[in-house]
């Protein structure tokens, strides 16, 4: 069971350990770290969640589960639970944006400045790009880790709250420099093992929500 756990910590604290070297070289809540984090961090989040998928199906296999056993089939029927989802996921970024902005920041202004000023300084091409290769990644890789392995299997081995584990996990995965993004990562993490394990939404479903929302989001800032 140790191993498990290390398993699903591992991706978790190192990028939480790529994250920290941006505040250590640069400062919390300067514009060279959040330049680094947008350029570097949320590139190697990406590279990182690709890598994920093949990880994941092995230890499903290793689990003696096929991947159909974890992430289950679309039911059209529960497409609604999907879009409520959606609409917390949004909700839950909209929250760790005004949180960043108004505590961190002071003013709105100052973050919503910031962030262009980072957007704008990517290629228009790159910059479409991500937003449309980034949420797939993310949604896919994330979701068959943290709730697939990291609440699903880690169940099965008869680990007591996997869902709260693995929603630690899934914050730390988010670095330690923007504290409200790790806060909202847990928040979502322990929303979305909820659907899956109380609710039994299946997780090819939660992917679908993760990813719409990634999405939405991702294209409101081109």
């Amino acid at each position: 069971m140790k191993t498990m756990l290390l398993v699903l910590f591992l991706p978790a604290v190192a990028m939480a350990l790529i994250d920290a070297y941006g505040v250590f070289v640069y400062g919390f809540n300067s514009l060279e770290y959040y330049t680094y984090r947008y350029n570097i961090v949320v590139w190697a989040m990406m590279i990182a969640s690709l890598i994920l998928i093949p990880v994941s199906i092995k230890l499903y296999e290793k689990a003696s589960l096929l991947s159909e056993d974890i992430l289950g089939s679309f039911d059209r029927s529960r497409f609604f639970e999907v879009l409520i989802l959606v609409f917390i996921t949004i909700s839950v970024f909209a929250l760790q944006e005004y949180l960043t902005s108004t505590l961190l920041f002071k003013r709105v202004e100052d973050y919503g400045r910031l962030l262009r000023y980072i957007y704008n300084g990517f290629p228009l091409v790159l910059r479409y790009i991500y937003a449309l290769v980034y949420p797939v990644i993310i949604s896919i890789g994330e979701e068959m880790f943290f709730r697939g392995y990291g609440v699903k299997v880690l169940a099965l081995g008869s680990t007591r709250s996997s869902h709260l584990i693995a929603s630690i996990a899934y914050g730390l995965w988010y670095g330690v420099g923007m504290p409200f993004y790790s806060l909202g990562a847990f928040i979502i993490g322990l929303i979305y093992a909820f659907f899956y394990v109380k609710r039994e939404l299946s997780l090819k479903s939660i992917i679908l929500a993760h990813y719409l929302a990634l999405l939405i989001g991702c294209l409101s800032v081109l």
